[in-house]
């Protein structure tokens, strides 16, 4: 399993569908301040059905290669999440953070 140890008490680890309820917790918290970052979502993202279900999701983009979710916690509450998305073997080797 992916995971590393930053600065300041911050973990990056890899995205679990056990994280769904404090991951929707730390969006819940920052919906504003996101909102310029973030795609357009609907309101059934910010609920725990959806919440499970992006993870869902992005699980089945893990396991095909595509997608690397990441949670970020400090001092072990979720802060936040990354993604390398778009993930390209090979030559070219890359990915897209966000």
């Amino acid at each position: 399993m992916l995971e590393a140890e930053l600065p300041d008490h911050v973990m990056l680890r890899a995205l679990r569908r056990e994280d769904a309820a404090a991951l929707l917790a730390a969006y819940d918290r920052n919906r504003e301040n996101l909102a310029p970052f973030e795609p357009s979502r609907s309101d059934a993202f910010y609920t725990p059905v959806g919440m499970a279900s992006h993870i869902d999701l992005l699980s089945a983009r893990l396991a095909g290669g595509l997608t690397v979710p990441l949670l970020l916690l400090r001092d072990g509450a979720v802060v936040g999440r990354v993604t390398l998305d778009g993930v390209v073997r090979g030559a070219s080797s890359s990915a897209a953070l966000g």
